[in-house]
């Protein structure tokens, strides 16, 4: 009897010191388990609150976006009631094309209605020119002559001059904008030719033009305008197209009654037809082209236009 009890007790002992470890263990690996629960439950929480935050600024971006959507319609409908009660009667007879650079907000008014561009297409005729000459297909240095044809009364200098002597195509570029010279103009176009240029028009804007007669329309000129500040071919003679368009003699319309050094523009005018397209650069740059036919003091009519605008987005610069 005793030696079963001593057996008993040794089976005992030998099950408490093999079971002790292990129990040991399993505490350990549950404590462990534990932790990780804990630490899961930690970070489910964080990556919820962090989910949150995050939604929470998504959303007031989200708001921000939509009330800034909402104030600039604000402003672009209040402007456009400005340049209707500016424009008044007249509101058949004038074309409006306003275009935020930046923000490509617009205001367009009777924008396809056709009107002869006059002058105003001496600005796509030097694009073409500068492109030549950044192309390597005319120096611009190259001295062109003069022929009976390329007489044309109306706006320049070179009227009434010795014309005997050949004439650089960088100053009959220069006398084409700064002066509107209309030699100036058929002299570059006998060398750019006539097909090239309603070739490059339309290149621009992706439709047909009418090839017998010099129309435009506010949207097409704004097109035109568009390509030259973007100046998708990085052409450096573009900038110096800009500068003279900054130089003209030319005040009496867009720049009227807005600082002059900040427009590049060329005017147009052919018997009732009066215009005016440009680039004003405020610190939100923006296009603008105006047309007019049979519209009493155009040109004043023109500047109050261009005031108005301005004034809007001076009032909103940040």
């Amino acid at each position: 009897m005793k030696n079963k009890i001593k057996v008993y007790l040794v089976d005992l002992i030998l099950f408490f010191l093999i079971s002790a470890p292990l129990l040991y263990n399993s505490s350990k690996i549950n404590a462990k388990t534990n932790n990780i629960i804990q630490s899961n439950k930690v970070n489910t929480l964080n990556t919820e609150y962090l989910y949150d935050k995050q939604s929470m600024i998504i959303t007031k971006k989200k708001k921000a976006r939509q009330m800034n959507f909402l104030n600039r319609n604000s402003r672009l409908n209040d402007l456009k009631i400005k340049i209707d009660s500016t424009i008044g009667s007249n509101k058949n007879n004038v074309a409006v094309a306003y275009y935020d650079i930046n923000t490509g907000d617009s205001i367009m008014i009777n924008e396809n209605m056709s009107f002869l561009a006059a002058s105003t297409v001496k600005v796509p005729i030097n694009m073409l020119l500068y492109d030549m000459v950044y192309e390597g297909k005319i120096n611009k240095n190259e001295k062109l002559t003069y022929t009976d044809e390329d007489y044309e009364d109306g706006a320049g200098i070179l009227q009434g001059q010795d014309l005997s002597k050949p004439i650089a195509v960088s100053d009959l570029s220069r006398y084409s904008i700064i002066y509107s010279d209309n030699i100036a103009i058929n002299m570059l176009l006998d060398r750019i030719g006539t097909d090239n240029r309603f070739n490059y028009l339309e290149s621009i804007l992706g439709h047909n033009v009418d090839r017998s007669d010099n129309y435009t329309t506010a949207y097409d000129s704004l097109q035109i305008l568009e390509r030259l500040y973007e100046n998708p071919d990085n052409n450096p003679y573009y900038q110096n197209l800009i500068n003279l368009m900054e130089n003209t003699i030319y005040h009496d319309r867009i720049d009227k009654l807005i600082p002059q050094h900040i427009v590049a523009h060329k005017i147009g005018d052919y018997n009732e037809y009066v215009n005016d397209m440009g680039i004003v650069y405020t610190k939100d740059p923006y296009i603008l082209v105006i047309l007019t036919k049979d519209v009493p003091d155009a040109n004043e009519l023109i500047g109050q236009i261009s005031k108005v605008i301005y004034d809007n987005v001076i009032s909103n610069e940040k």
